[in-house]
């Protein structure tokens, strides 16, 4: 069965450069408790089906921490653990 796909190659080249990469979380004002909670969720949501890189952002530095799987639902419980403002998709 072969698969067919939609638009051409450039239509599609366009779609993947223009995808978000990156989630970037914020944690300069972060209580070491929320940082726990953090380290867990980005353990927990890391594995084979990833499709989002993820960064740590402490004053203007930025440390790549890892890969995980993110969706609508996991991104809400990053926001609910560092605060919505804190976390960005680029």
């Amino acid at each position: 069965m072969k698969c067919k796909r939609s638009g051409n190659k450039k239509e599609i080249e366009k779609d993947i450069i223009s995808r978000p990469t990156l989630l970037l979380l914020n944690i300069t004002n972060t209580e070491e408790k929320q940082k726990d909670k953090l380290r867990g969720a980005i353990k927990y949501f890391a594995g084979d089906r990833v499709n989002m890189n993820v960064a740590i952002k402490v004053g203007e530095e930025i440390k790549p921490c890892g890969q995980i799987y993110l969706t609508d639902e996991i991104l809400k419980i990053f926001e609910e653990i560092v605060g919505k403002e804190q976390v960005e998709i680029k």
